[in-house]
């Protein structure tokens, strides 16, 4: 069961490559256009797995999974490279223009420049299309739900290798020949060998081989003819052709960028942190939400507060102090008036001052003092006790003494045996 996973999984197309076969058509309306392309598809790996002919909306199904490359036909892009010595991408844009611009047959203005910076010396590849046929080729896309990630020339599509030179004789009789790293042509095939004898004798070195592929099985019998060039052609297969196509992406210039850069970076490849960060964004916008209701409802119980102490400071305090809160001239209120109530004791005070002395420690209910009657009046605590023996009301008269300085014991009877008094206490 995991190898036939794995087996599936391999088959997936990871990398998708679509060449156009024909030079872009600059019309206002694409609906209409649905061009034969030369599809490629690779696996994780890089291994090629299909490759056809086919129309533009076919290569859909293919897109979502699958990282898209895009290789325009020679016919529209203008190649070359520039000897730079910087190596910062800016002033690499910047200068290029201004150094090709003889080269060019329209202004620069109208041109759309890209470019890659070389590792091996100073002199970077460069690629030039119209801005007008730019903007066909995104809206091509655009219109067949295709978001590319690299856009460049069908050129780059041959091996460069020093001293050899590649052929690929593509469908419809067409040649795309590649004689340098940033060089090459694209001709009918009647006009291959002449054409390509003529670019061979221009260069500095000659190549020693030329290899080529044929697409279209109606010319698989073409040969190149040794004698008119002078050099070895050799065959190549289209496997051997396109085995290694997945590494286009940093090795050659990518015409989204610049003012199409927004366009580079939009792709439909899914990234396996997109749901986890959204779930995490929309938990952030609802707590964000919720404290906001708290911290509204917090605003207008603070506010509330704040009249209703604004209302007893004005029923209480004659003369608000300016300088003081609201906050701080309730709370010196509510101290001043606490002072004043704890200077007068009070009934319980009074009374739980001399419980202690009044109850006393003794289990023995012969010896203990009986109360009768607490009375209290305008701050004054009455108590009227009995007792079996008038000993027990003179030792209460004298603790309660010891322990309270204001306190009276009068009203002393002996009646059938039973002594009586009323204690005093005053606050």
């Amino acid at each position: 069961m995991t190898n036939l996973v794995s087996n599936k999984r391999s088959q997936q197309p990871a990398t998708l490559i679509i060449r156009l076969l024909t030079p872009l058509t600059i019309a206002q309306d694409c609906h209409g256009l649905d061009p034969e392309v030369h599809c490629l598809c690779y696996n994780a790996k890089g291994i090629l797995i299909k490759e056809s002919k086919q129309c533009l909306s076919l290569c859909a199904q293919y897109a979502p999974n699958a990282e898209l490359y895009v290789l325009l036909a020679l016919e529209d892009v203008f190649v070359s490279s520039v000897a730079i010595k910087s190596k910062k991408s800016a002033q690499l844009l910047k200068a290029a223009p201004f150094m090709l611009e003889e080269a060019l047959a329209t202004g620069i203005e109208d041109q759309h420049f890209a470019l890659s910076k070389s590792d091996v010396d100073d002199i970077h590849p460069v690629v030039v299309l119209s801005k007008k046929k730019m903007q066909a080729c995104l809206d091509l896309l655009q219109h067949h739900q295709l978001q590319a990630s690299l856009v460049t020339v069908d050129l780059f599509l041959l091996p460069f290798v020093y001293s050899e030179c590649s052929v690929l004789i593509d469908y419809n009789a067409r040649a795309l020949v590649r004689t340098g790293r940033s060089e090459g042509f694209c001709c009918s095939l009647a006009e291959l060998n002449a054409l390509l004898s003529d670019v061979l004798e221009s260069l500095s070195l000659q190549p020693e081989t030329i290899h080529y592929a044929c697409l279209d099985t109606a010319l698989d019998e073409v040969m190149l003819d040794p004698e008119t060039l002078g050099v070895r052609p050799e065959p190549l297969s289209s496997d051997a052709l396109f085995m290694h196509l997945p590494v286009l992406k940093g090795n050659v210039p990518n015409l989204l960028q610049g003012d199409y850069l927004v366009s580079r970076n939009l792709t439909y490849k899914q990234s396996k942190w997109r749901y986890p960060i959204s779930c995490l964004l929309l938990w952030l916008l609802l707590l964000s939400c919720s404290l906001q209701h708290q911290y509204r409802q917090l605003h207008e119980t603070n506010e509330q507060a704040e009249a209703n102490i604004k209302q007893l400071l004005a029923q209480y305090i004659e003369q608000p102090v300016q300088h003081l809160s609201a906050e701080q001239q309730l709370q010196d209120y509510l101290a001043s008036r606490s002072k004043t109530a704890d200077a007068r004791r009070g009934f319980i005070d009074l009374l739980f001052s001399m419980m202690p002395q009044l109850i006393g420690h003794d289990s023995d209910r012969s010896t203990a003092v009986e109360i009768k009657q607490i009375i209290y009046r305008h701050g004054q605590l009455q108590i009227f006790i009995s007792a079996t023996d008038d000993e027990l009301i003179e030792q209460l008269s004298h603790r309660l003494k010891s322990t309270a300085a204001q306190v009276e014991i009068d009203q002393l009877s002996i009646i059938d045996g039973i002594s009586s008094a009323r204690i005093q206490l005053y606050e």
